[in-house]
């Protein structure tokens, strides 16, 4: 799935913005939040990304002052979470104004945060996150720079996605390889026990789960353990079908 980037205002550069797919997530929320940070006279900048259970999750932030980490963490109420919400943008200009944002303006007043910026990370109808931005006043918030990070917000949304669905495609690949690898080791454990029993493989089959569930042991694992023999067929099939013609055989020969 690819997209078609929107050229960016005149005078602003898209370089390490589209490159989503090979920096990953955390490094294009690093230059977004970087980006971001020039444009403002901010004390502190912070993209914030959804997780699975949908809980916004600091992944970058631009900016040295001491204490707003928990400020863009908190998760009972304020700017980011309005944003990410919504989906629209969310300028104040007096923190201190603001009646339903009890825990955050509290804090924030307490850090010297007067003003502040959130704009979505949207694509489409899906919320990826949020990038913020904390000033200790709003001269900055001027509409051309808000135009311009909008920008850059709307490109790394879409750099995130891509992202994403990279790492989503390589886990798949990783499980699938994963799966296989730990069908062909069952499958040669299988044959192993059949041959060295007498045993049918269906029956050599039900002898590994059943002794994996009893002793609560990964399937793969213990026909891991069988194929390289450190689990002898006896130790598994013996407590099930007793000592078999082969087994009884083997044995003797040892």
């Amino acid at each position: 799935m690819t997209h078609e980037l929107r050229a960016l205002p005149s005078g602003l550069s898209s370089d390490g913005i589209s490159c989503g797919v090979d920096g990953g997530q955390k490094d294009l929320a690093g230059v977004l939040a970087g980006r971001v940070g020039r444009l403002f006279e901010a004390a502190a900048v912070g993209v914030m990304v959804s997780g699975t259970d949908a809980r916004l999750r600091l992944v970058a932030t631009a900016g040295e002052q001491a204490g707003l980490q928990d400020l863009f963490e908190l998760q009972a109420d304020g700017p980011c979470l309005d944003s990410y919400r919504s989906q629209m943008p969310v300028l104040n200009v007096d923190v201190g104004a603001v009646n339903n944002w009890v825990a955050f303006s509290a804090r924030a007043i307490g850090l010297g945060i007067r003003a502040t910026l959130v704009l979505p990370l949207v694509l489409g109808d899906t919320s990826l996150g949020t990038a913020s931005v904390l000033a200790t006043r709003a001269v900055s918030f001027t509409d051309g720079n808000i135009q311009l990070a909008e920008a850059l917000v709307e490109l790394a949304a879409i750099g995130m996605h891509q992202a994403s669905r990279a790492q989503q495609g390589w886990l798949r690949s990783e499980q699938l390889q994963g799966a296989l690898q730990s069908r062909v080791v069952i499958e040669q454990a299988k044959g192993m026990l059949a041959q060295s029993s007498g045993l049918s493989v269906d029956q050599a089959f039900d002898g590994l789960r059943r002794y994996a569930r009893t002793h609560r042991l990964k399937l793969s694992w213990l026909a891991g353990e069988v194929v390289s023999r450190s689990v002898l067929p006896e130790t598994l099939l013996n407590p099930l079908y007793g000592p078999t013609r082969r087994l009884r055989r083997g044995a003797r020969d040892q």
